[in-house]
This record gives C-alpha cells, sequence and structure tokens, in this order.
C-alpha cells in the first residue's frame, strides 16, 4: 500500500507515493468550505482458524501464493461479490433511501520522460510521481468522466520513521496545493483523506513503511503514539482552513492523538 486517493462516486483512491518536484506557488491558500479532511487508517485481521482446511502459516488463503490462478480467482470473486451489493442495494434499498453508489479505485498518473518513453508509459509502474501528475489525474477525471463527485480516501507518503518528517509535509502541502488547483478549474472534490492517521501494518510490507502523522512505537506494549511534524501542519491547516507554505509548527507544545 503505497498511498492513496479513492473516488467513491467514482470514490477515486489516488494510490500515490511519489518523489515530490517543487512548484511554484508558496502563497497562503484558503480552503472551500465545502471540502471535508480527514485521516484514514486500517486494521490488518489475521482470520481464527487459520491452521485449518489448507491454510497455513506463510499464506493468508489457500493457494494465494499460486501466481496465475489464485489473482484471477481473487478477481472474479470480487467482481461477482460487487456486482452481488450491487444489485442488492439498486433493488430492495435505493427507492427507499434515494443513495449513490459509488466504485474505489486505485489511480495513477504515469508521464513519460521522453519520446521513446511514451508507449512504455502506458504499461509501467516505474515512472516518477509528482503533484502536477496528481492535477493531470483529477483533471483526466473531470474531463472524460463527466465531473464525478471525487472522494481522496488515501493520499500519502512513506518514511522510515523519526518525528520530523520534512518530506511528509512537503509532500501534503504540494498534493493539497494542486488538488486546489484542480477544484478551481471545476473538479468536484468532495473529501480528502490523509493515510494514515498513525503507522499500522502495510500488508505486505508489513511495518517496514511508516505513513502515519503519528509516530507507533512498536516496540511498546502501549503502542505509545507521537505526533509527527506532519500532524502538526495537518491540525493547523483544518483549523485556519489555509494551506500555508511558510507554517512551522512549535513542536514543544505537545498534542495529543483525541485533540480536538
Amino acid at each position: 500500500m503505497f498511498g492513496a486517493v479513492r473516488l467513491v462516486f467514482l470514490a477515486l483512491t489516488l494510490a500515490v507515493l511519489a518523489n515530490s518536484k517543487k512548484i511554484s506557488r508558496h502563497e497562503a491558500r484558503k480552503i472551500p468550505d465545502h471540502v471535508l479532511f480527514g485521516a484514514a487508517t486500517a486494521s490488518y485481521q489475521v482470520e481464527g482458524a487459520w491452521n485449518e482446511d489448507g491454510y497455513g502459516g506463510q499464506s493468508l488463503a489457500p493457494l494465494y501464493n499460486i501466481s496465475g490462478y489464485a489473482d484471477y480467482m481473487c478477481a472474479k470473486n470480487l467482481l461477482v461479490a460487487h456486482a452481488n451489493v450491487y444489485h442488492l442495494y439498486n433493488n430492495e434499498f435505493r427507492s427507499l433511501q434515494d443513495g449513490q453508489i459509488g466504485i474505489t479505485l486505485s489511480a495513477k498518473w504515469y508521464e513519460p520522460e521522453s519520446d521513446r518513453d511514451i508507449e512504455a508509459a502506458e504499461d509501467t509502474i516505474q515512472f516518477e510521481r509528482v503533484p502536477w501528475g496528481f492535477y493531470k489525474l483529477l483533471t483526466k477525471i473531470r474531463e472524460d468522466y463527466n465531473n464525478p463527485p471525487v472522494f481522496i480516501t488515501e493520499n500519502g507518503f512513506s518514511t522510515r520513521g523519526g518525528l520530523i518528517d520534512d518530506d511528509r509535509v512537503k509532500y501534503y502541502r504540494t498534493y493539497i496545493d494542486v488538488m486546489l488547483d484542480a477544484i478551481e478549474d471545476g473538479s468536484d472534490i468532495r473529501v480528502y483523506a490523509a493515510w494514515s492517521l498513525m503507522d499500522n501494518f502495510e500488508w505486505m510490507r508489513g511495518y517496514s513503511e511508516r505513513f502515519g502523522l503519528y509516530e507507533v512505537d512498536y516496540e511498546s506494549p502501549e503502542r505509545t503514539r507521537t505526533p509527527r511534524k506532519s500532524a502538526y501542519f495537518y491540525k493547523e491547516m483544518l483549523r485556519t482552513r489555509t494551506l500555508d507554505y511558510h507554517y512551522e509548527p512549535d513542536m514543544s507544545l505537545g498534542m495529543n492523538i483525541d485533540d480536538n
């Protein structure tokens, strides 16, 4: 899991963990009142009876590691399950609740570095991802899909730990900045959620990736959580509804994860 943005309704999840490039704008920008902000997190569950019915300690499910079989079976089951849920809601609940159904996608933007890379950029995930690529992605969604409401449910940057996470602060500043550009250009962006609230288990990468606004001490029985510099930045941005490139938090003041 390398970061993200999700579309719900098209709830787009842009899984972006990029090397940010410096953008030119360094001014304080007001954030529109209609955009909701938050921080996402997730838990990783190991099912009970893992050693029964073919489950083993080294795999999540039977046949999980068989390439060319398990991946296709998983894709089929996902499609069938989601289709069943759609029809269930559409047939039994939509008329009563007048609800809407979205789709959550992991989205990426690929930019070739030369003419020779144009074809390769269609197929690879090895190209650098940058803030203006996020802007282009949001613009493409607006132009190609009739400007659907977008809920960005995961967008973040991984480090190796530590409380002074200037790279993460820069990442959020630049990506939120170009998101505001997209909003000014007409993109219907409703929600932005940072990934993630605190360090957590990152699928196949385990605890080696640190996405959290709060650092988790995995050596502590209490799993002590300490705010990083990015948590102070994010909190101040939400408090003032302003994206300010010049704000430097005073981390000596302290902050609790349960503070308002």
